[in-house]
């Protein structure tokens, strides 16, 4: 299975990645800094260079459309400030199906997801 994460080199995805690609799934890991590209080789996954506020710049690095999507990253969320359920709903979705989103042409029920 082809999985992209997003946020793969937080603390959740430093441990959930090796695991993936121990799993035997091709993993596509999203990344800003170009000092994490070393480490997400190294665990066999492989790197895409880009901002999960810029999607349009990344989604030409992805080979193929991922079979699955793990979104881990929270960008627009400051650490130790509290939001609601609502607040991060809506965070989410704009991020990933709004307008100049991620999946902007496409629907919720097209690919499998994991918030």
């Amino acid at each position: 299975m082809n999985i992209l994460v997003i946020g793969g080199t937080g603390l959740v995805g430093s441990y959930l990645l090796p695991q993936l690609v121990k799993s035997g799934h091709e993993v596509f890991a999203l990344t800003r800094a170009t000092s994490k590209i070393d480490k997400l080789q190294e665990i066999g996954a492989r790197d895409i260079l880009g901002d999960i506020l810029e999607p349009q710049a990344f989604l030409k690095e992805l080979p193929e459309k991922p079979d699955f999507i793990i979104l881990l990253a929270m960008p627009g969320i400051t650490p130790g400030k509290r939001i609601g359920k609502p607040e991060i709903i809506q965070l989410i979705y704009g991020r990933i199906y709004g307008n100049g989103g991620l999946f902007r042409s496409s629907t919720p029920t097209m690919r499998p997801m994991l918030l």
